[in-house]
């Protein structure tokens, strides 16, 4: 048997991240992945490669939820033993925006194709009623798939942790979290 498993569950490594942190892990699937215990809300991501995925369906709606979450992201290897992680990193989502804005700015690109559309049917005489519920449908529909962030975006501008230390990640955590907090801004809005 090779020592290298074919996959990891992610919500396997995610526990084995949010125990390494000290974090409580949700028992939602939509919302933060994990809170610290003043109820600060994590993001927990883990990578093998030189990209970290993010999720299916990625909207605008999307990335304001990231915005308004810290991110900690663990780059390991998959062995068959489990997840080994090698580096872990805590994000500010401000440490991540450049990627957030070139995601936003591709979803915006995408709906104004769309509109353009909604709009040549609106001037060759198509029922308002039947043009609201399409604007509604594509708005919802206008999604990436699993757009990936380059771990550049979180080795360059995230604070590394000791995972080898894992008694130092919690007081860590809370500084970082003391220094930087989180302010929910409003991301780019679809123009009805």
């Amino acid at each position: 048997m090779s020592k290298y498993a074919t996959r990891v569950q992610d919500d396997s490594r995610e526990r084995q991240i949010a125990d390494l942190c000290e974090l409580v892990v949700s028992d939602r699937r939509d919302g933060p992945d994990a809170y610290d215990s003043v109820g600060n809300p994590y993001e927990i991501k883990s990578a093998t490669k030189n990209s970290v995925t993010t999720a299916r369906d990625v909207g605008l709606h999307t990335i304001q939820s990231w915005r308004s979450k810290y991110w900690i992201i663990a780059i390991g290897d998959n062995l068959a033993s489990g997840f080994i992680i090698n580096g872990l990193w805590i994000c500010h989502p401000d440490d991540l925006d450049e990627r957030f804005k070139e995601i936003e700015s591709d979803l915006v690109a995408s709906w104004e194709k769309c509109r353009q559309v909604l709009d040549a049917a609106r001037r060759s005489g198509v029922d308002d009623g039947v043009l609201g519920e399409v604007r509604d449908r594509l708005q919802r529909g206008i999604t990436k798939n699993n757009p990936k962030i380059p771990l550049r975006h979180v080795t360059s501008g995230g604070l590394q942790l000791p995972h080898s230390r894992p008694q130092e990640i919690s007081s860590i955590l809370s500084e970082f979290t003391y220094r930087r907090p989180l302010a929910a801004l409003p991301g780019p809005q679809i123009d009805r």
